[in-house]
């Protein structure tokens, strides 16, 4: 996936608050081992530290 795409895709997750699914479900991928490992974990770790550097999360009322 282009940087540009991964960046689109993260802000679509987070504005639509499915940013947990979306981790879940990604982890869960990777739990059953259907997609290679390292390419995955790379990528979850690129989206983890650009929502680091970018995101906030506010706890809802």
């Amino acid at each position: 996936m282009l940087e540009k795409d991964r960046i689109q895709n993260l802000k679509f997750h987070i504005k639509s608050e499915d940013y947990f699914g979306t981790l879940a479900t990604v982890l869960d991928l990777f739990r059953l081992d259907v997609f290679d490992r390292n390419k995955i974990l790379k990528g979850i770790i690129k989206n983890l530290v650009y929502l680091q550097d970018n995101y906030k999360i506010i706890k809802k009322n």
